[in-house]
């Protein structure tokens, strides 16, 4: 089975469920998987997340 993880905006979930459709009817066994939960910056930023968003590491 083919497990297509649905995550990102909009459009990139819109593009990962075409993809798995695609996959389908071409036969292959897929399952589609929606635990991804949404961060926005604003979160991340509220969260004290700053150097997880530049990259850096936390000291």
């Amino acid at each position: 089975m083919i497990l297509v993880k649905l995550q990102g905006g909009l459009g990139n979930q819109l593009f990962q469920y075409a993809f798995a459709r695609a996959l389908a009817h071409r036969g292959f066994s897929v399952g589609l998987d929606a635990s991804f939960s949404y961060v926005t910056l604003k979160t991340l930023r509220a969260k004290g997340g700053q150097n997880l968003i530049r990259g850096g590491a936390t000291t």
